[in-house]
């Protein structure tokens, strides 16, 4: 089964070109990116250039390593194109991840000196994480799931750069716990549409999806009467909206339609990011 699966994925010619930026773990790092950048918008920061390159250099290398993991020899096998891909291509992933981890190296030198600590202390949050998770396996669900820990941390690298150069970085906190909720649901989601186990929260933050959506749109509208000029309640609102439109859309969609239409809810920031 698990051969087959990989036969179709690796074809180009039966591959959709929509799919390969997931195949490819690009659309990760593009999120985290413009979320960055939004948050940076939100308390008029002007990020460093070494700043939005490390971040998604950094996560690019986090999924990409993920991925190797989960498809290292002698571990069960996941039938999903982008596992197909990292096992059939094992040698071109490991390049791809050599060269985010050396480009991330040579842009870390320049990041300014808190955002460098505070980054330092995260990555190995995420290390400790991803060696935790791929060795424990089901026993980490039990007292850090795994959905909660991926969605959380990834909304704290998100905001790193932008709250450890604001000052008043507490203005983003909220928004920031906030995407991590959505970034929670879509690992979520991805998980157990993908026939995968899920903790309670989790399953329960994508069994009512749309609850969810409405508690957020909620929040951001009255957060956004209090503080109009972030932009960030808006493209919370957005992506909420967009969870709403791909759970009533989920029926018609193939599974791997489905694993690129939950992410696309979160490239709301491009829609405001130009807006002043």
């Amino acid at each position: 089964m698990a051969s087959s699966t990989t036969s179709v994925v690796v074809s180009s010619a039966k591959t959709p070109l929509w799919l390969w930026p997931n195949i490819l773990s690009l659309d990760a790092p593009v999120i985290a990116s413009i979320w960055q950048n939004l948050f940076a918008h939100d308390v008029s920061i002007k990020l460093s250039l070494a700043s939005r390159f490390v971040l998604p250099l950094s996560v690019w290398l986090i999924y990409l390593a993920d991925r190797l993991f989960d498809t290292a020899p002698g571990r069960k096998p996941k039938l999903t194109a982008r596992h197909a891909f990292s096992s059939s291509y094992r040698v071109f992933c490991q390049a791809l991840a050599a060269s985010a981890a050396l480009l991330s190296a040579i842009s870390v030198p320049f990041l300014p000196a808190t955002i460098f600590g505070n980054g330092c202390a995260i990555l190995t949050i995420v290390i400790a994480y991803l060696l935790i998770v791929h060795s424990m396996g089901g026993r980490l669900r039990h007292w850090l799931p795994k959905e909660a820990a991926v969605g959380l941390i990834f909304a704290i690298g998100s905001v790193l750069a932008p709250a450890t150069c604001s000052a008043n970085p507490l203005r983003l906190v909220f928004p920031a716990l906030l995407f991590g909720i959505l970034c929670w649901t879509n690992s979520a989601a991805i998980e157990i549409w993908e026939g995968g186990r899920a903790d309670s929260v989790s399953r329960f933050f994508v069994h009512h999806i749309r609850l969810l959506a409405l508690a957020v749109c909620t929040v951001c509208l009255l957060c956004g009467l209090w503080l109009p000029s972030e932009h960030s309640w808006d493209a919370l609102l957005i992506a909420a909206l967009g969870y709403t439109a791909i759970d009533f859309l989920r029926p018609d969609l193939s599974p791997d339609l489905l694993r690129v239409a939950i992410d696309i809810p979160l490239l709301s920031p491009l829609l405001l990011l130009g807006l002043k």
